[in-house]
């Protein structure tokens, strides 16, 4: 299905294990880490992805280029406990010039977006939902759409990037999860609905 959709939209951002990734560039990972997430620019430019050492999580954005990585965000200490791979959770702007990364802080969804041309990265807090596990980009990088859980419901949500404002797509008794933007106004999602009604 990925692929299917790369192929409808050949510049949108590629999701790819970076064990694969080792063998087109020189990234060094390490054993005892974890890399649970990467994701290519859409332009080839740059791949962003993280590392997981016993809860000490790094992002790191790889220059494919010039050959060189820089940490561009962490948290988190380094300490023997089951770890939590839900986030950080990476996605390129349409544009390839800007990563986002989705994370839970003291209790708090944040989306901080770091930009490729040196512009200072901002963050802004992600109100109403308790965690979100998947989100995705409108084709003119205006919009996110993101599967939040609120009170152990998981429903859809439609984020504006420049009013930092939301409104639910959902909000009911169904798990809405995987969201994407078929153009911007279409969006398909995953659902347990018994039919294809978003009514109960």
């Amino acid at each position: 299905m990925t692929a299917y959709y790369q192929g409808m939209y050949p510049n949108s951002e590629k999701t790819t294990d970076l064990k694969e990734l080792k063998e087109q560039t020189n990234i060094k990972t390490k054993k005892d880490r974890v890399y649970h997430h990467s994701v290519i620019s859409g332009n080839s430019k740059y791949i962003a992805y993280t590392e997981n050492n016993l809860g000490k999580v790094k992002v790191y954005l790889y220059d494919v280029e010039k050959k060189k990585k820089k940490c561009i965000y962490h948290q988190g200490h380094k300490l023997n406990r089951i770890n939590d791979y839900g986030y950080p959770l990476l996605e390129w702007h349409p544009s390839s010039k800007m990563i986002s990364i989705i994370y839970e802080k003291d209790g708090q969804v944040f989306i901080k977006y770091h930009f490729t041309d040196g512009e200072k990265p901002s963050v802004k807090p992600l109100f109403e939902v308790e965690k979100i596990t998947s989100y995705s980009y409108s084709p003119n990088g205006k919009s996110i759409v993101f599967s939040g859980v609120k009170n152990g419901q998981t429903d859809i949500y439609i984020y504006k990037i420049i009013s930092n404002t939301q409104k639910n797509l959902t909000k009911d008794i169904f798990d809405d999860v995987d969201p994407l933007f078929l153009n911007d106004n279409t969006i398909l999602f995953s659902s347990n609905r018994i039919n294809d009604s978003l009514n109960p």
